[in-house]
């Protein structure tokens, strides 16, 4: 059957079709709210098969991961139209858009009952394993996976490991609605159990459900609840002494039997370090921003959570806001704190104190070769810990650690990455080798991002110091086979199948040029711009020499993930795209305005209303909203752009405006403006000069 495949986006005509194709099919489907639909149509993750008479066939609704997985949410088609081909063409599609090396294949749920394996069979699926699902009936789930010809350069291995679920603790009502059959009330508790969700959420219980249960007149309710409870995870019982002052969110000091267990949820919630609590009471969710402010839980309904899911976990997973005022400090281990290592930072599990001082103490001693670094609070709490042992032209990091239970471990992760990146380059290191064999998920998850490479039982980062063509790496490559026998390996049996299977579209080398960041690879077609900045906010997100008047060391600077806010006027900005930072000419303390000092990547561009923007960046810290409200001239309505960049580079060599009006006369034939305010799209080999001279060691650009 003919059929036309489209993106839509949440003002698309069919989104609403959509929406009613899915809930006449929720039976198989599970339910999916209304919001859901709408946030990942947004997210131009709903494809569509339409009709040559402009009629909804049926859809694909997708979801992704940072971890190289792409999972089908739903696959349904009208039953008018089963059988004619619409879903193997809505697959075709959804292979082409996302096999463009940076995932690794695709996999999806399906119910054995339904009796369809052959469907998936014939669409190139493997089963991976049988598992029960979480609804009542224990209705048996089959996982299936499809895999890339060609994987990711970031393949974790195997996908069964790949996944890593986020604990959510859910309170007494939503409990008791998963036990009722569904009405209209309960709708939005069910929906957690979709089959969908399985990969992403682990669904929490803590200990005072009990007592809940207990409450319970009925002796049949009680006894089905009792056995209701072993479906779920029981987190482990921890007291953090804050049940006083959660009670002063309440402005009636006699609060009842239920409202005493909410809180008793919450203490136990926030002291093991979970993010997420889901609840339907509204009292308590009028209390979310305060209690979040304070103890960094976040409180949601159930509609709320999975309609966000996505931005709620990448949330989870980076919030420097976080770190606000904590005055954290990244420093060289003293004897003060030496004595403390083994006790925080020795793994949970399987590590023995005398083996984990069996190789950090050569390493203290051996001041030539080594050096230990500690994170810090004021309170001179120990939060990271990571020794860097330099080898030629190869960074070795044998132990790298967080505190335990930390809220906020995510983020420390990634700064500690981000570290051993900017060491790395410092030190013009060709290789980061990972050989803590102890190291957590969250620094899994971090590696990942920054193109970090598993070799198990180790993690590798190629950082080439380069700008050329793929041909011109070669000689760089070679180099580093020779003193990284497993390098050599990934080297010749991957990334060169890598790059001969992906020779066309040329913005397939991207994936490329993020594993041998900082590496420029100029066969790549994105677009370039030379966007604008004001220097209070380029100084706040990535530069802060411009208010250093003694000059400071200049480092290369790595923020994880970053976003720029900006009128939506002009949307000449598109993603995946690089970008060089122009610091605008001010008025004031500002040295060294007035000249591109930087580059990154931009990942995605957002246009909303303000409201929407700095909900969804909030926990990035930086933007209060008073400055966002004013990006959109104190206008509610008035829609912005919000772009997420990373992968900033300082240069060590700032272009001048000087400098950038010769460049601009010799080779683009007319003259540069000092005062630009708006985004200006560049040659790429414009930006290869720029960037080059940027990053050299002359005193040419003065």
């Amino acid at each position: 059957m003919k059929c036309k495949i489209e993106i839509i986006d949440e003002n698309s005509i069919y989104l609403e079709s959509v929406i009613e194709l899915g809930d006449s099919n929720s039976g198989r489907l599970g339910h999916f709210p209304r919001g859901a639909f709408h946030q990942c149509a947004k997210n131009k993750q709903i494809l569509v098969a339409v009709s040559e008479d402009a009629n909804l066939l049926g859809y694909l609704l997708y979801n992704s991961n940072r971890r190289g997985v792409v999972y089908i949410v739903h696959l349904c088609i009208d039953s008018k139209y089963r059988g004619k081909g619409v879903a193997e063409c809505l697959f075709t599609e959804l292979k082409k858009i996302t096999d463009n090396g940076f995932y690794d294949g695709i996999r999806v749920h399906c119910r054995r009952d339904y009796g369809i394996n052959n469907f998936w069979e014939k669409l190139g699926f493997s089963p991976r394993y049988n598992k029960p699902g979480r609804s009542k009936k224990g209705t048996i789930l089959t996982v299936w996976w499809y895999s890339y010809e060609t994987p990711s350069l970031f393949s974790s291995g195997d996908p069964d490991k790949l996944s890593t679920k986020q604990r959510v603790v859910i309170d007494a009502n939503v409990f008791f609605d998963l036990q009722n059959e569904i009405t209209k009330n309960n709708f939005e508790s069910h929906e957690l159990l979709a089959d969908w969700l399985q990969e992403s959420i682990e669904i929490c219980l803590t200990s005072e459900i009990y007592n809940e249960i207990n409450r319970k007149e009925d002796d049949g309710a009680r006894k089905k609840a009792e056995e209701a409870v072993s479906r779920y995870t029981l987190i482990e019982e921890k007291n953090q002494d804050i049940a006083d002052e959660l009670r002063n969110f309440y402005t009636n000091p006699d609060l009842s039997d239920n409202d005493n267990s909410d809180l008793k949820h919450l203490e136990h919630t926030i002291a093991s370090g979970i993010y997420f609590f889901l609840t339907r009471d509204e009292a308590l969710q009028s209390k979310k921003d305060k209690i979040e402010q304070r103890f960094g839980v976040k409180i949601l309904s159930p509609a709320h959570f999975i309609t966000y899911l996505n931005e709620l976990l990448s949330e989870r997973e980076y919030q420097p806001i976080r770190l606000e005022g904590k005055a954290i400090s990244f420093e060289n281990v003293t004897d003060k704190y030496v004595t403390q290592l083994s006790q925080i930072f020795l793994a949970p599990q399987d590590e023995k104190k005398s083996d984990f001082n069996e190789i950090i103490k050569p390493l203290l001693v051996d001041v030539y070769h080594s050096e230990v670094k500690i994170l810090k609070n004021h309170d001179n709490e120990l939060l990271g810990l990571i020794v860097f042992c330099s080898i030629q032209q190869e960074l070795e990091i044998p132990i790298l650690r967080i505190k335990r239970n930390l809220d906020f471990s995510p983020t420390i992760a990634q700064f500690l990455v981000g570290q051993i990146l900017q060491y790395a380059t410092d030190k013009k290191k060709n290789v980061i080798k990972i050989s803590d064999k102890h190291i957590v998920e969250d620094f899994s998850s971090a590696f990942k991002k920054y193109g970090f490479i598993p070799i198990v039982p180790e993690w590798y980062k190629i950082n080439i110091y380069h700008v050329g063509n793929v041909v011109s790496l070669q000689p760089h490559l070679d180099k580093i086979k020779t003193y990284s026998p497993n390098l050599s390996i990934f080297i010749e049996e991957q990334l060169e199948k890598f790059l001969n299977y992906h020779k066309s579209p040329k913005n397939y080398l991207l994936p490329v040029e993020y594993a041998l960041y900082p590496a420029k690879i100029t066969d790549i077609e994105i677009p370039t711009f030379i966007v604008p900045i004001e220097p209070v906010w380029a100084m706040s997100l990535f530069d802060y020499r411009l208010q250093d008047l003694i000059g400071a060391k200049l480092n290369t600077l790595f923020s994880t993930e970053n976003v720029y806010y900006r009128s939506s006027r002009q949307k000449i900005i598109t993603a995946p795209s690089r970008v060089l930072w122009y610091v605008i000419k001010s008025d004031g303390k500002f040295q060294g305005t007035q000249s591109i000092r930087a580059c990154s990547y931009i990942e995605k561009i957002h246009i909303d209303v303000p409201k929407n923007l700095f909900r969804k960046f909030k926990h990035l810290g930086i933007y209060k909203w008073q400055d966002v409200f004013g990006v959109a001239k104190n206008n509610k309505q008035q829609m912005i752009m919000a772009f997420e960049f990373t992968k900033t580079e300082l240069f060590s060599n700032p272009l001048s405006v000087n400098m950038l009006k010769e460049i601009w006369l010799e080779d683009l034939k007319k003259s540069f403006n000092p005062s630009v305010q708006q985004p200006i799209s560049i040659p790429n080999d414009i930006f290869y000069k720029l960037y080059q001279i940027g990053q050299m060691n002359s005193d040419k650009n003065k």
